[in-house]
């Protein structure tokens, strides 16, 4: 997701991430009066909950070419220690 750097500030994108958790929670809690919505909520929560566990199987290391943090370079044997 270093993407996002190139687009917003790290502060902004926390802030981004923030309001869609609190909007998906909002929509999830909607269940007795809108179960649709509800629904709708739930599947954006469980797209965010695998976008944040596929942090596990990539490693934490920038690409060096860019701006993107962090910037150190991923040691070649990393994928054998997984």
């Amino acid at each position: 997701m270093s993407w996002t750097y190139n687009v917003m500030r790290v502060r902004t994108f926390a802030a981004v991430l923030g309001v869609i958790e609190i909007l998906l929670g909002v929509l999830i809690a909607l269940r007795p009066v809108a179960p649709k919505l509800s629904a709708f909520g739930s599947m954006g929560a469980i797209v965010m909950f695998l976008t944040t566990l596929s942090f596990l199987l990539t490693p934490a290391c920038g690409n060096p070419d860019t701006a993107s943090p962090p910037s150190r370079r991923c040691p070649d044997n990393l994928s054998r220690r997984i």
